[in-house]
Protein backbone atom coordinates (compact mmCIF):
# COMPACT_ATOMS: atom_id res chain seq x y z
CA UNK A 1 0.00 0.00 0.00
CA UNK A 2 1.41 3.42 -0.84
CA UNK A 3 0.97 6.54 1.11
CA UNK A 4 1.06 9.66 -0.12
CA UNK A 5 3.32 12.56 1.62
CA UNK A 6 0.85 14.30 3.69
CA UNK A 7 1.56 17.82 1.90
CA UNK A 8 0.66 16.35 -1.79
CA UNK A 9 -2.77 15.45 -0.03
CA UNK A 10 -3.51 19.24 1.12
CA UNK A 11 -1.83 20.79 -2.17
CA UNK A 12 -4.83 18.04 -4.35
CA UNK A 13 -7.55 19.42 -2.11
CA UNK A 14 -6.47 23.10 -2.40
CA UNK A 15 -5.99 22.97 -6.33
CA UNK A 16 -9.54 21.20 -6.79
CA UNK A 17 -11.14 24.15 -4.50
CA UNK A 18 -9.54 26.66 -6.36
CA UNK A 19 -10.49 25.01 -9.92
CA UNK A 20 -13.90 24.82 -8.52
CA UNK A 21 -13.74 28.69 -7.49
CA UNK A 22 -12.47 29.74 -10.65
CA UNK A 23 -15.67 27.68 -12.26
CA UNK A 24 -18.32 29.43 -10.25
CA UNK A 25 -18.66 26.41 -7.88
CA UNK A 26 -19.09 27.67 -4.31
CA UNK A 27 -18.08 24.11 -2.37
CA UNK A 28 -19.44 25.16 1.15
CA UNK A 29 -22.65 26.59 -0.36
CA UNK A 30 -25.76 24.16 -0.06
CA UNK A 31 -25.99 22.44 -3.47
CA UNK A 32 -29.70 21.56 -2.53
CA UNK A 33 -33.08 24.26 -1.87
CA UNK A 34 -34.19 22.83 1.31
CA UNK A 35 -37.68 23.94 3.04
CA UNK A 36 -38.38 24.39 6.66
CA UNK A 37 -36.54 21.66 8.48
CA UNK A 38 -38.57 21.65 11.66
CA UNK A 39 -35.69 22.71 13.61
CA UNK A 40 -38.04 24.24 16.19
CA UNK A 41 -40.49 21.48 16.75
CA UNK A 42 -37.57 18.73 17.82
CA UNK A 43 -36.48 21.61 20.03
CA UNK A 44 -40.07 21.73 21.96
CA UNK A 45 -39.83 17.21 21.56
CA UNK A 46 -36.39 17.48 23.62
CA UNK A 47 -38.03 20.55 26.22
CA UNK A 48 -41.11 17.94 27.05
CA UNK A 49 -39.13 14.77 27.25
CA UNK A 50 -36.48 16.51 29.77
CA UNK A 51 -39.45 18.65 31.45
CA UNK A 52 -41.58 14.56 32.07
CA UNK A 53 -38.73 12.69 33.14
CA UNK A 54 -37.73 15.92 35.44
CA UNK A 55 -40.40 15.49 37.46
Amino acid sequence: MKTEPKADVYTRVTDKIIADLKQGVRPWAKPWSGGNTGCCCGAKRWKKAISQTAG
